[in-house]
């Protein structure tokens, strides 16, 4: 099927994704339609109530009227199996403007398949007030392909770190050395999980890639000194300073997290699975490990476009899935905050990665540190977990937003973020946005 009713006919997208829900067959609605009539009632039995004692009669009834049917628009949509579907216009997104954010990642003219030049998109998804209202892949990819996600499994790391404290197995201020005594060792005891969380263990690491393999501490880690037992290898290199003083992006420290996960918990190897994948049926999660068993917290999770937009989903509901808190209450907001190193030692740095919260990335740090904004013209409430060649989980809480974008941009800087979210938000009928 094609978008019938603006230019973005020459966009294929599949005829399943925009087809009209049967609410009779859908779980999922027909739980919707229920909790929401349910509070609609609700609201409008207190409406009569006040109409009884006699309050305001004429407009009363009108008014009333408008907050119990606001109700049921007011209520949560959660995916079950499959996410519930809408067309664009129906949330909000103006389809002639959204056309161009699709020529921006979905370039006609694409560069020859052996420089892979330019901008490279494999999938892309957004999921707007709950609903699924665009998907499209190209390259091999499609809804049921699961895809690499390289360092957005950082911030599934941290998620992980904060379903284990919420289960009291753990706390963030704890010393790392109370899990791994015989890894954090001398000056290394002081260091905390919450140093690690927001990449700030001051381990002198080098984060370079496949263009600067041979000083690479990743690639040592990933693939070849520290391949058996990745947390060693980084607990293994020396500080540059005091744990906690120094931020510095570091797929060390995500994957020494892992490590102390595996260590406070008796069934790390099942816990993603058993306390987060299960439980918002992402059913195509795949986290690898290394030969000490720790999941690889850099760079190790896969799933497809659809499941990766559930773990947004649940960071854009703060950490609540339907009816339970996954999460402890105040982790999102938490991670939401710059590194304490940015301000206890006034460090910051116009990153071209973004600012550093808890193994996420942050468009506005606060007056503490800086009032500028990474992305611009974006909202300031926007976070994105990010990965190699061009991998993008966005969340913008003021507009109840989740896009998932997967790529293989070889070229350095090819895709640039600032300008695809500005499309994103210009091509939203209401953008409020908030600081």
């Amino acid at each position: 099927m094609l978008f019938k009713s603006s230019g973005l006919a020459k966009h294929e997208v599949d005829e399943s994704r925009f087809s009209m829900i049967d609410v009779r067959n859908n779980t999922n609605i027909s739980n919707w339609i229920h909790d929401a009539f349910e509070h609609a009632i609700s609201s409008y039995q207190m409406c009569r109530t006040l109409l009884e004692m006699e309050l305001a009669l004429g407009a009363s009834m009108v008014l009333c009227l408008s907050i119990a049917f606001s109700s049921l628009i007011s209520i949560a949509t959660w995916p079950e199996k499959s996410w519930p579907v809408a067309l664009p216009h129906q949330v909000g997104v103006n389809e002639e403007r959204f056309e161009k954010v699709l020529d921006y990642i979905f370039p006609l003219s694409s560069a020859a398949e052996g420089s892979r030049a330019g901008i490279r998109t494999d999938g892309f998804l957004v999921i707007k007030d709950g609903y699924l209202v665009f998907e499209k892949y190209q390259n091999g990819f499609g809804p049921s392909k699961k895809h690499s996600t390289w360092s957005i499994s950082k911030t599934l790391a941290g998620l992980l770190i904060g379903i284990a404290e919420k289960q009291g197995r753990l706390n963030r201020k704890d010393l790392v050395s109370k899990y791994l005594p015989d890894l954090a060792v001398g000056s290394k005891k002081e260091m905390t999980i919450e140093d690690l969380l927001f990449w700030s263990s001051s381990i002198k690491w080098t984060e370079t890639y496949e263009y600067l393999p041979l000083f690479s501490d990743v690639v040592a880690m990933l693939y070849t000194a520290g391949f058996n037992d990745m947390a060693k290898y980084a607990m293994s290199l020396p500080l540059k300073a005091k744990p906690g003083d120094d931020w510095y992006y570091s797929s060390g420290d995500s994957t020494i997290l892992m490590r102390v996960l595996q260590a406070a918990v008796s069934d790390s190897a099942d816990f993603p699975w058993k306390f987060l994948f299960d439980k918002l049926q992402a059913g195509s999660a795949t986290f690898e490990r290394d030969g000490h068993g720790t999941f690889v917290g850099a760079a190790g999770f896969f799933s497809t476009a659809q499941d990766l937009a559930r773990i947004g989903y649940l960071i854009l509901r703060d950490g609540k899935w339907k009816k339970e808190q996954i999460l402890p209450s105040d982790w999102i907001s938490s991670i939401s905050k710059p590194a304490p190193a940015y301000i206890k030692n006034k460090i910051f740095k116009d990153s071209n990665q973004g600012y550093g919260g808890g193994q996420i990335w942050l468009n506005y740090l606060g007056p503490a540190v800086s009032d500028k904004l990474r992305w611009k013209d974006a909202p300031p409430d926007t976070i994105i977990a990010r990965g190699h060649w061009g991998q993008y989980l966005v969340i913008i809480p003021s507009l109840d937003l989740v896009i998932v974008r997967f790529g293989d941009d070889r070229e350095k800087r090819a895709f640039n973020v600032n300008q695809f979210l500005s499309l994103i938000v210009q091509s939203l009928e209401t953008t409020g946005q908030k600081k």
